[in-house]
């Protein structure tokens, strides 16, 4: 018997390849190997590719089987070749299945996964495992609670103070940046201080375009929609903010009419709008302000002299010597596109927010038992302290819910549950 040629170095490495495979337990493609004798040296002696699942009968040999009656293999083959025996499927190695459409999961049907930051992360955990963050919880789910029913309708809730510097623009965007945070709030900060005020330099970079600009194309606007409404915000976080002309002869030529076109096209995009207002009370868009609101935040700083002058300035606007002064000086108020006369401002419809205690070393403490027997009938007295991380947030711009202050942050989620839960028992 003639002496059988050596496989060449291909058909070893392959070989090599597959006992590899099996000491590693990975399934892989079983390999058949023709020699030149027409002889199938599989790796296996059970299995054979021209045979299929049936087990090969005749004479044996290691690593190879003679090719018998009952095998198809070829007998004239002159070279080596390698055949590659297929796996069924399931396995590495075998040939994807198409998928039915009931195997296809369906990607809307699942809830999206929201992303927590792990600052957002330590807020949560602090109010679980804290008093004060258990009280922090608390006013969220007033705030929640309040927002279900306020519903259906569009709320003006102007920021105002008789004295400059009291932090009016700054409560104004934590309080906006704090309603961002819920669901269905839509809240927007329009600037209406005619005082020079701060609100852009908070911002960092605004937007150029303001007030002015908007009413110059608001047809375009209102007819195109929310999308073309976008080219004049600033987004502040997830707070649209709308500011007013830096040039003091365009602010001093808006007149209480453009205003409420402004707020009139906003209140078909938004559902809260707080009005960041100036020190002046006697000037009209002040005056605007007021008569649209539906709640009204009066801010003043922790010293006396100013406490009283804003005391004075709730029991002004909640008197008839306000309605008799100021009738005459707009006669075509107009709120919401309608014609409106003026009338006071109760004092169940205001809350008194103290900013800032604890700046100075200097400050005399107030006597909050006082001040609440001077200001009975108002909506609540709300205190909010000095942070000096809070300032140095917004000179750097770099103010924003994650890394507010969490005194600060308490408080004015008391102010707006305070605020909010009145407005909503008016509602009902």
């Amino acid at each position: 018997m003639p002496e059988r040629a050596k496989p060449s170095s291909t058909v070893i490495r392959s070989q090599r390849r597959e006992l590899t495979r099996r000491e590693r337990g990975v399934p892989g493609t079983q390999r058949t190997t023709l020699d030149s004798s027409g002889g199938c040296n599989s790796n296996s002696p059970d299995v054979c590719k021209f045979v299929g699942s049936a087990v090969m009968e005749g004479p044996q040999r290691e690593g190879a089987c003679a090719p018998t009656a009952n095998c198809n293999a070829p007998t004239d083959v002159n070279t080596t070749t390698s055949v590659t025996t297929p796996v069924p499927s399931g396995v590495i190695g075998s040939q994807p299945s198409v998928p039915s459409e009931d195997d296809i999961p369906d990607l809307y049907k699942t809830p999206p996964v929201p992303v927590i930051t792990p600052a957002r992360r330590l807020i949560n955990l602090w109010k679980r495992r804290s008093e004060q963050g258990r009280t922090e919880e608390q006013n969220d789910e007033l705030i929640s609670a309040a927002l279900s029913k306020l519903t259906n309708k569009f709320y003006v809730i102007p920021v105002i103070g008789p004295k400059g510097g009291s932090g009016k623009t700054l409560l104004s965007l934590v309080c906006g940046l704090i309603l961002s945070e819920h669901r269905n709030a839509r809240p927007c900060l329009l600037e209406a201080n005619m005082d020079w005020g701060t609100l852009r330099d908070l911002l960092g970079d605004a937007n150029p375009r303001t007030i002015k600009h908007l009413l110059t194309d608001l047809p375009d606007v209102d007819r195109a929609g929310y999308g073309a409404l976008q080219g004049y915000l600033t987004m502040f976080g997830r707070l649209p903010v709308m500011t007013a002309p830096t040039n003091p002869d365009d602010m001093q030529a808006l007149t209480p009419g453009d205003y409420d076109k402004v707020v009139s096209l906003l209140s078909k995009h938004m559902q809260i709008l707080f009005l960041d207002c100036g020190t002046s009370f006697v000037n009209r868009i002040s005056q605007y302000a007021a008569q649209t609101a539906d709640h009204t935040i009066l801010v003043a700083a922790p010293d006396n002299p100013t406490m009283r002058r804003s005391i004075a300035s709730a029991h002004y606007l909640a008197s008839s010597r306000y309605v008799s002064t100021y009738r005459e000086v707009m006669p075509d108020l107009t709120v919401l596109g309608e014609k409106r006369d003026l009338t006071r401002v109760a004092m169940g419809s205001m809350t008194l927010a103290v900013n800032g205690i604890g700046k100075s070393s200097k400050e005399v403490p107030l006597d909050y038992d006082a001040l609440a027997k001077q200001l009975p009938d108002m909506n609540g007295i709300v205190k909010l302290p000095y942070s000096e991380r809070l300032e140095a947030l917004i000179n750097t711009g770099r103010l924003d819910m994650e890394v507010l202050p969490s005194p600060y942050r308490r408080q004015a989620k008391q102010l707006l549950a305070t605020v909010l839960t009145k407005m909503a028992e008016g509602r009902n």
